[in-house]
């Protein structure tokens, strides 16, 4: 396999990973908005259904979880997270402080479906905007492979 298909099926692995996670998010800052009586008269068609929480908690904790392994046990396998970038994101991700604690503390939340609270919501964006710059710098190495 060439390299140019090796780094657009790494590609494309992150880009369903992004989504996913990304609308799995935006699912739980809804919800987050929500607990806000006033967002609630402001936004009155702002709902979330039972089968998208469901999905964005399997999901979220799915990757959460995988995520957590990453940092924790040096796992270098990935279910959301392509090989060839997989250390690069984890040198990223020790890059944020107080990341550890915030994780553990968000994936009990989420697997025990209590309320994601702001400062969950801080750690969830560390995450993606890790990701985000993961698939940014996957994309650009994709581009000059072509070029």
């Amino acid at each position: 396999m060439s390299d140019v298909s090796i780094l657009s099926n790494q590609y494309n692995q992150l880009v369903a990973t992004s989504d996913k996670v990304n609308n799995s998010v935006i699912t739980f800052k809804k919800e987050y908005l929500l607990t806000d009586k006033s967002n609630k008269d402001k936004y009155p068609k702002l709902a979330v259904s039972a089968e998208e929480h469901a999905e964005a908690k399997k999901t979220l904790t799915a990757f959460l979880d995988n995520i957590k392994k990453i940092m924790d046990d040096n796992e270098l396998k990935s279910d959301f997270i392509p090989s060839l970038i997989i250390l690069d994101y984890k040198n990223r991700l020790s890059q944020h402080h107080d990341l550890e604690n915030g994780l553990k503390t968000l994936i009990d939340r989420v697997a025990n479906d209590q309320p994601i609270e702001y400062k969950e919501l801080l750690v969830l964006d560390d995450l993606l905007t890790v990701l985000d710059s993961e698939r940014s710098t996957l994309f650009r190495k994709l581009r000059k492979g072509r070029g």
